[in-house]
């Protein structure tokens, strides 16, 4: 094996530090949703033989149950085929991923999630938002009461969608999507923006697309027609 020239870094050491580091974070992830697997299975159970009125909260908090469960499976399946290796993720090819945004991140459930996309810019505090997307507070507040925009809330703060000064977007769409959401949490509703979907695969690729890389590409009905199908879930 050729010596490591001075000054440059030991690749096998290298990998085998990447290893050791990917392996800690499998351990951490799965922990996480050993708790994740608990916390749902308790909340189902708590609500199970009850009959919520519609539009209740409690029919909301149903439907946010039924997505923070499929993001869990999710979770759960790519971290078992992460721990078995190459093959069994080739496998899971076909089970859906938890919601991510165009950077790669994870799905906007813990805290650390939340920091991160407000890090990378996906999500943006208030005042950041105001400026970026040209918004006044008023018309924020009325924005956010019609439906037509929504933010996320981890504790007392509150990340609102950077894609909404998204050039390549029509914001009118966007809004027009949001409404369709109707009362949908903020989270649930990031989740529908950038998730893919299998009904929104591309004509070319076949490969499924999120709400907004299918409204880049115009597809503004197909969108529409996924966001009401979302809603009534």
């Amino acid at each position: 094996m050729p010596a490591t020239l001075p000054g440059t870094a030991d690749p096998t050491k290298a990998l085998k530090d990447a290893s050791r580091s990917a392996a800690t974070a499998l351990r951490s992830a799965a922990a996480q949703l050993a708790v994740a697997e608990r916390t749902v299975a308790d909340t189902a159970r708590a609500l199970r033989g009850v009959s919520p009125s519609p539009g209740s909260r409690l029919l909301k908090t149903a439907r946010d149950l039924q997505t923070v469960r499929e993001i869990v499976l999710g979770l759960r399946d790519e971290v078992r085929a992460l721990q078995a290796g190459p093959a069994t993720r080739r496998s899971t090819a076909g089970v859906r991923r938890p919601a991510v945004s165009r950077a790669g991140n994870p799905p906007l459930a813990p805290s650390a999630a939340f920091d991160a996309l407000l890090h990378e810019g996906a999500l943006l505090d208030s005042a950041a938002f105001l400026e970026r997307a040209g918004f006044t507070r008023q018309a924020l507040s009325k924005a956010v009461l019609a439906n037509r925009l929504f933010y996320v809330e981890v504790g007392p703060r509150r990340g609102y969608p950077a894609f909404y000064a998204d050039p390549a977007l029509q914001r009118k769409q966007i809004e027009a999507v949001c409404k369709l959401l109707g009362d949908l949490s903020g989270a649930s509703k990031w989740l529908f923006f950038t998730t893919p979907k299998g009904s929104l695969a591309g004509q070319e690729s076949g490969e499924a697309r999120t709400p907004l890389q299918a409204l880049r590409a115009g597809e503004f009905a197909k969108v529409k027609t996924a966001a009401a199908g979302f809603a009534q879930r």
